[in-house]
């Protein structure tokens, strides 16, 4: 019982405090200045645009086919959250456009900042396992099926779409490609969100020193390896792979272990966007 108020709690303080950052992004920075910040909010500001129509209002209307699909997709639990912060995000935005003062000043700080505050606000909503309708959900549908691919990307991709339709609604090519610049810098900031935490890098060593090099590695950085038995091809001697996942403050102290341990050893250091496992994110909390 304690554990389902807490959870109704913070669902409704990360519904509040996204509607307010995202009812910022929009009154403030995106509609004054002619901005689409994608999905069904764009498709209502421009709307907002050509017919005085209210944006929030307009979210919600637009959004009811998507809440029929999600039933049928996700099943009622998870639409009901759906609409609880789809509400909440509307209702802000309003709300908010009385007495919010609209910033028309330079265009390119607009679709930044609209951006980063649209990204932070909706990263609340996916924290709590909820969406606020339009590309947001159908980003999480399609990820369903295909969960390789990250929500702020799925997100950029739908979104492209919007724009063409502000350029023409504003009569305004720099309008379309401000919309662009608005819906990147939002989808930087989720993903920034919510995978930065399980982000690191993906470290390859190849050594014939490999047992100091673990030894090391363990020890003074805290960090387990894989060896994986190789053979070079240009040398054809036998070696060893040390295969290790790290977080980003790490790899100089791996880089300086290697060093001490073999000189000679090849590095190969890619991203690893998302680490689940012991010592970063558990696979109970991923989604």
């Amino acid at each position: 019982m304690n554990s389902k108020f807490k959870n109704i709690l913070l669902d409704t303080g990360a519904f509040l405090l996204g509607g307010i950052i995202y009812s910022v992004s929009v009154n403030m920075f995106t509609a004054p200045n002619q901005i689409a910040p994608g999905g069904i909010t764009g498709i209502a500001t421009i709307l907002n645009y050509l017919f005085k129509t209210p944006i929030g209002t307009m979210i919600i209307v637009l959004n009811l086919p998507l809440f029929v699909w999600a039933v049928i997709k996700f099943g009622i639990r998870f639409t009901a959250k759906t609409i609880m912060a789809t509400l909440a995000l509307s209702v802000f935005i309003d709300l908010a456009s009385v007495f919010i003062v609209p910033y028309k000043g330079n265009a390119m700080l607009a679709a930044i900042y609209g951006g980063l505050l649209s990204g932070s606000g909706l990263s609340l909503f996916f924290m709590r396992g909820a969406t606020t309708g339009g590309s947001d959900l159908l980003a999480r549908i399609i990820r369903g099926s295909f969960r390789h691919l990250q929500i702020g990307k799925l997100i950029l991709i739908i979104d492209i779409f919007v724009l063409t339709a502000a350029a023409i609604a504003y009569k305004n090519l720099e309008s379309g490609l401000y919309s662009l610049i608005a819906i990147y810098a939002s989808s930087q900031i989720i993903d920034g969100i919510l995978y930065g935490i399980k982000t690191g890098k993906m470290m390859f060593i190849i050594t014939q020193n490999s047992q100091d090099i673990k030894n090391a590695i363990v020890s003074r950085v805290q960090r387990g390896a894989t060896l994986i038995e190789s053979r070079g091809a240009y040398t054809d001697s036998d070696s060893e792979i040390l295969l290790c996942a790290v977080r980003r403050s790490e790899v100089y102290k791996i880089r300086d272990v290697v060093k001490t341990a073999d000189p000679k050893a090849f590095i190969i250091v890619t991203e690893a966007n998302d680490i689940i496992g012991e010592g970063f994110s558990d696979i109970e909390s991923d989604t």
